[in-house]
């Protein structure tokens, strides 16, 4: 064989190595079925990395929905959805190698819509990404929202008397934020492909929302529940986790250098 044809096929080689290199799947989906028989989407880790954040999007012959969902979204170290590799509640709050990540999203059993459900985009706990851009800035924006949202409840809670009348004071402003901020990210609009026209400001606000449905929940239906006063000492405990677990997170911290951090966004260049 002549140099030529040598040098050729190592070439080649080179190339195909390169390609299918690029090709390792980082996670897959796969479909596990509910007590309704509805077919609901689980996210499987395939990587070495840990999972933090996905975002995915249904897509219907009449209609679609999308889901966000990250370990900042909650002050615990661990969450219901996700689950280790040996199928067992995962207690460390990230998917691990091999574990898996029960979705909100559905197939339909019944009616004439035909969907599809895509993983547009996750992020790993190195602070690596994969996926669409458009989907893992929002995912990064919606971060910044929470962020931004637990120091804001750090400083509103701060102000307050721990007994008394500041818990109707407090509730009363958590129903406030939520409702104006809730009304920020239902501003939102989507283009024809499903995913949002500002992207960032909805990620943002998403978060910030996120974050103010947590507050909230802590005084149940009304200030008191069951005539048992709040405990704002609580609250007080659930925002510091909250903020230590967002402050150590090592993936935001990268990210941050290539998304800079979202301080304040506006919706259709508004406040």
């Amino acid at each position: 064989m002549s140099t030529t044809q040598d040098v050729f096929r190592l070439l080649v080689i080179c190339i195909c190595s390169a390609f299918w290199g690029t090709q390792t799947p980082a996670y897959h989906m796969e479909y596990e079925e509910s007590a309704s028989g509805a077919s609901r989407m689980v996210v499987v880790n395939d990587s070495d990395e840990t999972i933090e954040a996905f975002h995915a999007t249904e897509r219907c012959s009449n209609g679609g929905s999308e889901q966000s969902a990250d370990t900042l979204d909650f002050p615990l170290t661990s969450s219901s959805s996700i689950s280790g590799p040996d199928g067992r509640f995962a207690r460390s709050g990230v998917v691990q190698p091999g574990g898996r990540w029960t979705s909100d999203l559905f197939l339909p059993t019944t009616g004439n819509a035909n969907c599809d459900i895509d993983v547009d985009a996750v992020l790993f706990g190195d602070g690596t990404y994969d996926g669409s851009k458009v989907a893992v800035e929002e995912l990064k924006a919606r971060r910044d929202g929470i962020a931004a949202g637990v120091r804001l409840w750090i400083e509103k809670v701060s102000t307050q008397d721990i007994a008394g009348p500041a818990e109707e004071t407090l509730h009363t402003e958590a129903m406030r934020v939520t409702a104006r901020d809730t009304a920020r990210s239902n501003k939102c609009q989507f283009g024809p492909h499903g995913q949002p026209v500002d992207f960032v400001s909805c990620g943002f606000w998403a978060g910030r929302v996120q974050v103010d449905i947590n507050i909230l929940q802590q005084f149940g239906h009304g200030a008191k529940t069951n005539g048992v006063p709040v405990d704002l000492s609580k609250v007080t405990e659930m925002l510091s986790r909250w903020s230590n677990k967002v402050d150590a997170n090592v993936a935001l911290k990268r990210l941050d250098v290539t998304f800079p951090p979202v301080a304040q966004a506006t919706m259709n260049g508004r406040e």
